[in-house]
């Protein structure tokens, strides 16, 4: 089935909306976006801007099988260490994610932005940002990239399937101490929506234009 990609986008892209974390079960695995990028050029997360800047492609209406080949989110590496880290007291080169920067480090050359050794990512992921991340969450809720004075285009993105799944897009540090912590909703970004779902809720409302906030209200009862 070839992909399908509408020419107009979702009415207001970035508008960040709220959905309960329990919604987030399932991913859009990372082999998926990378067989969408090297079959369409296309990027789930930014589209090439021809020299320029990246586009985000918050708001992409697009058909295709993208939604249906999923994995739970629960199962991957970061949710595990995070889990291991914050959850079980674990020390970070004890956890999951140890193995997981080695094993990049040996595919690519380089770990997670750039870091070249375990102690370097340490020092700038999993205790300068993860480390201090938790305990802020954990102390003070969960709080917005616009509480935080920061661009939407920072929270937690998340795609939505034909059948209306939210998917798990790109955030999960955010994601996983939400969950270890159980936080009950967090504000997101959707990238993608499929077609079939976006064309039953237009069909629902009678009209073309509509937002993320009205075309989210199916999954989350209010239609």
């Amino acid at each position: 089935e070839d992909m399908i990609r509408e020419n107009i986008r979702i009415d207001n892209p970035f508008e960040v909306i709220r959905i309960p974390v329990s919604f987030i079960e399932n991913r859009v695995p990372t082999w998926v976006q990378e067989e969408y990028m090297d079959k369409y050029n296309f990027d789930f997360k930014a589209l090439p801007g021809h020299g320029r800047k990246k586009e985000r492609v918050a708001g992409l209406i697009m058909g295709g099988r993208w939604d249906i080949k999923k994995a739970k989110f629960e199962n991957s590496a970061m949710y595990i260490a995070f889990k291991e880290h914050f959850h079980e007291g674990k020390k970070w080169e004890d956890t999951i994610y140890s193995k997981s920067f080695f094993e990049r480090v040996l595919r690519k050359g380089k770990g997670r932005g750039g870091c070249e050794n375990l102690e370097e990512f340490k020092e700038k992921y999993l205790v300068g940002k993860w480390d201090r991340l938790y305990q802020d969450i954990s102390k003070n809720g969960y709080k917005s990239q616009e509480d935080l004075g920061r661009r939407p285009t920072k929270e937690i993105e998340v795609c939505v399937s034909r059948h209306g799944e939210i998917l798990f897009r790109d955030g999960a540090h955010r994601l996983s101490i939400a969950k270890i912590l159980g936080v009950k909703e967090v504000p997101v970004i959707v990238n993608v929506w499929h077609k079939d779902y976006i064309d039953r809720v237009k069909i629902k409302l009678c009209r073309e234009n509509i937002t993320p906030g009205e075309a989210i209200k199916p999954i989350l009862g209010g239609l």
